[in-house]
């Protein structure tokens, strides 16, 4: 759940009565997909819509540091939903035929929305969460989503910001 944090103080009693934990402050960020430009092509690296999720899993595990059970529940759930015909797309990066980067594209209505964007420990500041994130901006665009939303993390926040994401809140 993402709140506003003008709000998290009335409803912390609530959330937390129903289970819920605070884990990290975010920024809520929006694009809208009109503009979008155009990306020069990489040979360097191929970028894949992918339903294997455990090539999708090994960079989501190692960017959020999850223990093993974690990512196993978590997998399982983004199979579960991609078997029932859900919108959601996993993406992947590799470079050297190894898979650099994933993430979780969900559209809806017209939306669209990026999570679990993650990169391997090691190969981070290389441009390829920035190379993937455009190319399911792209996507989403063919697909007729018309915005983009996401949480970023104070580690992610300059790489959706110099791809166009303005601050919500």
């Amino acid at each position: 759940i993402v709140i506003h944090e003008e709000k998290v103080k009335g409803l912390s009693a609530v959330l937390t009565a129903l289970g819920f934990q605070p884990t990290e402050k975010t920024t809520s960020m929006a694009f809208e997909l009109s503009n979008l430009a155009p990306w020069v092509n990489d040979s360097d690296v191929k970028i894949n819509l992918t339903r294997t999720m455990n090539d999708w899993t090994e960079s989501f595990a190692s960017a959020f540091l999850k223990p093993a059970e974690i990512v196993a529940g978590y997998q399982a759930r983004h199979q579960r939903a991609l078997e029932a015909g859900q919108g959601l797309y996993h993406f992947t990066l590799a470079n050297e035929g190894q898979v650099r980067c994933s993430l979780t594209l969900s559209l809806c209505d017209g939306e669209a929305r990026l999570n679990d964007v993650g990169t391997l420990m090691g190969f981070r500041g290389r441009g390829y969460a920035t190379r993937l994130i455009h190319a399911a901006l792209l996507f989403a665009s063919t697909l007729g989503a018309k915005r983009c939303f996401l949480e970023a993390s104070v580690d992610g926040f300059s790489v959706y910001q110099q791809l166009g994401f303005e601050r919500l809140f």
